[in-house]
């Protein structure tokens, strides 16, 4: 167990601060003047689980972009922004579960993995005769 937490304590970082981000006062974070437009939310919703899913993929294959990646952990920020928006709606009262925030979560999702598929085609060891 002290095994995988050392070598997943990047990605559960990651998670624990959108945990933190999900469940907090709406209010707590303001976006700032640059994601100041209408439905800039969902950007920060894709951002985020694009980021996520990126460094836990990352972090599946020991940080080498041309390692062995295990896509099965592609769940883990798909189930994670399901929960979020389920705790959402069950535990805040300031913040709301939205479909969207959960389409912009997975899309995050499958932008990452569209980004490491094509990082691994370009990094790609060639092959020595």
């Amino acid at each position: 167990m002290t095994g995988l937490l050392k070598k997943y304590y990047p990605s559960l970082l990651v998670s624990i601060i959108i945990i933190w981000l999900s469940l907090s006062e709406s209010g707590t974070v303001t976006a700032g003047k640059l994601l100041s437009f209408p439905n800039s939310d969902k950007v920060a919703h894709l951002g985020t689980y694009l980021f996520f899913t990126f460094i836990i993929l990352i972090n599946s294959s020991d940080w080498k972009i041309t390692g062995t990646i295990n896509y099965f952990m592609i769940l883990i920020p798909i189930i994670l922004g399901m929960l979020m928006e389920a705790l959402q709606f069950l535990l805040t009262e300031t913040r709301q579960a939205e479909f969207y925030d959960l389409l912009a979560n997975i899309t995050g999702v499958a932008v990452a993995v569209i980004f490491i598929r094509l990082f691994r085609g370009i990094f790609k060891p060639s092959k020595v005769d």
